[in-house]
């Protein structure tokens, strides 16, 4: 079996074996299972995540925390600590699309507050 611990800026697969009776290899032996769990069932090979998996992954937990036996301190600190683990890169290009239609929102706001405002000077 492969082991299941990801890279912490490509977000790739470790290609090593995992040690017997282990989801590990030697070398990611020391890292959170569970964790890397939720990762493999969420996203499986994937390389390259999008906003909907960010939300099934949002999903699985809120569902699923019961079974998972993981106490929290503080509500939604597992899902804070799951999107750690994904590479700042990644993130910021799911987001940047919603930021580009946030940003034209904002300027179609803009121009119909400009016309406004030259309605209300005539």
């Amino acid at each position: 079996m492969k082991c299941i611990c990801r890279n912490k800026k490509t977000f790739k697969i470790c290609k090593r074996y995992s040690k017997y009776d282990s989801v590990f290899c030697r070398y990611h032996n020391n890292n959170n299972k569970l964790i890397y769990k939720i990762f493999h069932k969420i996203f499986g090979n994937k390389t390259f995540i999008s906003m909907n998996d960010i939300f099934n992954l949002y999903k699985y937990i809120t569902d699923n925390i019961n079974i998972i036996d993981y106490q929290e301190e503080k509500p939604g600190y597992l899902f804070i600590e799951l999107l750690k683990n994904i590479p700042y890169k990644i993130l910021l290009l799911i987001s940047k699309k919603y930021l580009e239609e946030k940003n034209i929102i904002n300027k179609i706001c803009l121009t119909i507050y400009m016309f406004l405002m030259q309605i209300h000077t005539k």
